[in-house]
Formats: structure tokens, sequence, C-alpha cells
């Protein structure tokens, strides 16, 4: 980022002078801060994400792809063979076979989930520092929005813990290796232990991607003097099992666990043109920041107390974290520096967004497909900085420019509530489901069933997919060939897909009978039909007290089924 600042014969002191470092550039320093991360600013850091993400511990609900991978109790039938057969995801698969094994699939996951998030900000904050291209406080600020970044919607979504471990990991990493970088004599230990972290967190494929970028980060984004000494031609033979770590996961991992079927054409990546990447550049930006905006919003007009709570949090995290710095800029010199730091968030948002554009994975309006916006905090959290940059480099304009931090955190932590009491609720609707067909059928009186949910009528509710309404049967009568779905966001050839799809090697819809006998369940709500937020925070108050919460599902909605012929779909075709 600062090569294109210096000239041959500049010296590192410019970049202290542009505003491009946190710390001293004396030449005679390495790359990194030697330094630990004071421990004042780890527990500060902790103490909001604990703030942040407490919902998580309090909810067990599955979402999607949850309800056919985790074994949620005796007979339920997991499946989880197609992420090697099929998905080529070894790793993931070995984090769900874990937690299967463990008996305990739910905390497991909930388990990985805290812990992904607590090592990847730690780590974050420290490869900041290592940087020397951030002060404190702006790391601090761009760990904290990374991590609790609320354009992903979805952080108690129990496969997607895998997600946000692996972003942990990369970051775990990436810290190593600027450890190592900065080092004369590194522990033995360290090298190894990065290339392990770094390997296991491309399980999920797109966070070699954000591997690249931290990768060039350290070895020139950074002084003269230490570009000069890491990223040398000659010297870049030390990184060499570094630089090659992708391709070596890229190439086994297809070698040994290539994908087939839907998923090979799914991940199959293609040239959009022009039009499409602009298109889906738009879907990205609505999704990941507009959006957050609009939830944050639509909450804060429900409940204006939650409002205040979460604005104090946010005031009592940004006067505890800021130190007034001297840094010695003139107001030119910081306008610079915070126009490369914009540069550098508009490149890694592009950069981020080329293999989600390839293979055709743009976020829509529905909740579960922000889960390709998880690294998007990034370049949000980059911009942020340099306006944050822009707005101090006018004297006297700091506690203007705080002001806009406090209000930014505000805005992205109501807008991450707002996506914890959706998932809330929608598992309190699923438990209601499921009791409501254990008490009107002991045993499932068809094979194949088709949902009709009116709480789609009432606003913030959102549908069920087939693997949810599936799940949802199977938790209901245990291991059967079952079949859910609603009709009405399906295909009329849904039946012969899934008949299709089920005869697929690896398949996990290998356990469904899609010619057996039909019904219909109708979800009926009743009144008054409550938010998600008043239906979550009646669920929190009932979890205070110690009520029993299965009253309160049951009181929730009253289930109908119905046996007989679904309309509009296909049966088997004729050969």
């Amino acid at each position: 980022m600062q090569c294109s600042l210096e000239g041959a014969a500049a010296e590192p002191e410019q970049a202290g002078r542009l505003g491009l470092t946190g710390t001293s550039s004396h030449p005679d320093q390495s790359l990194v801060d030697q330094k630990g991360l004071p421990r004042r600013d780890v527990i500060l850091l902790l103490c909001a994400l604990a703030f942040a993400h407490a919902p998580i511990l309090i909810n067990n609900g599955l979402i999607a792809d949850d309800w056919l991978i985790f074994r949620i109790k005796p007979g339920y039938p997991a499946q989880i063979d197609f992420m090697l057969h099929g998905a080529g995801h070894p790793i993931v698969y070995v984090y769900c076979a874990l937690a299967n094994l463990s008996g305990h699939p739910i905390a497991f996951m909930k388990t990985m989930a805290i812990i992904g998030v607590a090592i990847g900000a730690i780590n974050l904050r420290a490869f900041l520092g290592r940087l020397r291209v951030f002060s404190d406080f702006e790391a601090q600020f761009l760990t904290l929005l990374v991590w609790t970044y609320a354009g992903f919607q979805v952080w108690t979504a129990k496969l997607l813990a895998t997600y946000i471990f692996s972003l942990a990991l990369v970051f775990l990493g990436l810290n190593l290796f600027a450890a190592i970088a900065a080092s004369k004599s590194p522990p033995i230990w360290w090298r190894p232990l990065s290339l392990i972290a770094l390997f296991c967190s491309f399980a999920i494929n797109s966070m070699m991607v954000v591997y690249l970028i931290g990768l060039l980060a350290v070895l020139f984004a950074s002084p003269l003097g230490d570009r000069r000494r890491l990223a040398s031609l000659p010297l870049l033979k030390r990184w060499v099992d570094f630089l090659a770590l992708p391709f070596v996961y890229w190439f086994s991992t297809r070698l040994l666990f290539p994908r087939s079927g839907p998923y090979a054409e799914y991940y199959r990546a293609r040239i959009p043109d022009l039009d499409t990447t602009l298109a889906a550049a738009g879907q990205f930006v609505e999704q990941g920041t507009y959006r957050l905006l609009e939830q944050a919003t639509t909450l804060a007009s429900e409940t204006h107390r939650l409002f205040a709570i979460v604005a104090l949090a946010g005031l009592a995290f940004v006067a505890l974290s800021f130190r007034v710095e001297r840094t010695g800029l003139s107001w030119r010199d910081g306008l610079i520096s915070a126009a490369w730091l914009m540069v550098a968030g508009l490149t890694t948002f592009a950069v981020l967004l080329l293999p989600y554009i390839a293979i055709g994975a743009v976020p829509t309006g529905h909740f579960y497909e922000s889960r390709h916006l998880l690294l998007f905090g990034i370049p949000l959290g980059l911009l942020a900085v340099s306006v944050l940059r822009i707005l101090r480099s006018v004297p006297g304009t700091t506690p203007f420019a705080l002001t806009a931090v406090v209000l930014l955190l505000t805005v992205n932590l109501c807008s991450l509530w707002d996506g914890y009491f959706h998932q809330q609720a929608r598992w309190l609707r699923q438990n209601a489901l499921i009791h409501g067909l254990q008490r009107a059928y002991r045993e499932p009186p068809a094979a194949v069933f088709n949902l009709i949910d009116y709480f789609l009528e009432h606003p913030t509710h959102t549908w069920f997919g087939m693997s949810e309404v599936t799940g949802i049967l199977h938790a209901a009568w245990d291991n059967r060939p079952l079949l859910g779905f609603l009709a009405r966001n399906e295909p009329a050839t849904i039946l012969q897909d899934v008949d299709k799809m089920k005869k697929m090697p690896g398949s996990a819809f290998s356990n469904v009978d899609p010619w057996g006998l039909q019904a219909r369940i109708e979800l009926i709500p009743r009144e008054p039909v409550l938010t998600n937020y008043r239906l979550s925070l009646q669920y929190y108050r009932c979890l205070v007290s110690f009520c029993e919460t299965g009253k309160l599902t049951d009181a929730l909605a009253e289930t109908r089924v119905q046996v007989g012929p679904i309309p509009r779909v296909l049966g088997p075709k004729l050969d």
C-alpha cells in the first residue's frame, strides 16, 4: 500500500510522517511491535464481544443445513457423508463428525463459535498492531467491527460456526506469520503452528483470499527498510512454504475429495460479464451496509430502551479505548494516510468479492444468504477507519470523529441484535411446529408434507427451507423417510428434483420418499402475533424466571394436518 508513496531513496520515517503507521518508525525497529497487547485492551475487547454475542449462549436453534447434519437426539437421521463425497469439505466434515460424536452437537458448535470469536479477535488485534499501520484505538475499533459485523446475520447457525472458527484460524496464522517475520530467531514451533492454523482455515475456501491479503500486508505494507528485508526476491525463498500453502490445500482436496453432482455445478467458476459483476457488487453493498441501517432503525423504533443501552455500550467502549496520540502529522499528511487506507478498503472489497461473483454466490434478501458476507466486515472496517482519519485531520474535530464511531458501533450492534432476535423467534416457531405435530399424530400420517405457514402473513417472519421442514418432521417423528417443504417457494418439479438428488452418491436427501403419501400442515399463529423482538424478549424473561419454555411455544401456534394430494406439484416423470 505504501510502495507508491516512497521513492527508492525514501527513509522509513516517511511512513510515520504520512500517518501510515500507528507507532514509531525508527529504522532499527522490525516490522512488528514486539511488545504484547496491552492487557487492558484485550479485556475491554473481550468484554465488548461478550456483550455483543451473549444471545449465542441461549440460542439452541437450528438453521437450514443444521437440520441435515447434526444428530440432535437419538434416532435422528444425521447426514454428513455428502461433505466428503459431494461438497468436498473434509475439514468441515471432521468438525461436524466430532460434534455428533460428542453427543451434544449444538453445545459443541456454540462452543466452537464462541472460542472462534475470542481467538479471532485477539489475534486480529495483535496482527493489526504488528503492522504498525493503525493506532491502538483504530485497531480496537476495527477489530470490534469485524467480529460483530451485522451483515453476517447467521452468527447462531451451528454449521456456520465452522465459518467463524476458520476466520479465527486465518487471523491466528497471520499473527504468527507476522511474529515470525519480525523475529530473528522465533521459537521453532511458531512456524508449524502457523501453517497448520492457516491450512485448517482453508476449510472455508474464501479464507484463502483473506490469507493472501494478510500475507501481502505483512510483506509489503511496511516501512521501506522492513520491506526490503522481508519482500526482496532472494528472501522470498524464506516464505516458500507460506506462499505454496493455498495451492497445496486446493490441489490436495480436489484430488482426494473431488466435488460431484450439484456441488460441482454450484462451485464451478464462471467469468461474468460487466453488468453481472456490477449487479452482484451492488447486492453486496446493499445487503452489507444499507440493510444494517434498515434493521437498526426498525429495532430502534420498536424499543428505544434497547437502543439507548446499545448506544451507552458503544460510548463506553470508545471512551475506554481512546487515548490521545501525538502523531505530529499535518492535516495534509493525515488526509493522504486516510486516502491510502480508503484505497486499501476498496481494493480489499473488490478482491474479496471475486470468488463469490465467480461462482454466482450473491446475498439476497433472505437472511441465510448473508453467510457470504462474513468477510466484508474487513473492508467496511478499513473504510470506517479511513473516514475517522479524515474527520480527525481537521484540528478540533476529534469529538465529532469519536461521535461518528459511537454511532457506527450503535447501528452495527442494533442490527446484530435484530438478527439474533429474528433467529431466536424462528427457533420458537420451529419448536411450536414440532410439538404440534407430536400432539396431532403419534405416527406420521404421510411421507411428503407441504407446510402452509400463516406466520408469513405478518412482517419480520421468514419462511423455512426444505431442509428445515424435513428436519422438523424428523425431530417430531424420528428416522422415517419423510420430506417437507413450502410449495409456495418451490418449483412444480420439486419432487422430481428431490428424486434425482437422492440417487446421487453422498446425497443429504437419501433418506426421503418423494413419491409417498402426501399431506399438508398448517401452522396457525395464536393472537396476539408478536414481532421477533417481542417474542424473543418473552422467551428471555421465561428463562430468567425459570418458567417452562414448552408452555410458551405451545401457546404460540396451532398445528393442523390434513392428508391429501399437494396441489401444483408434478408426479414422477414417465420414461
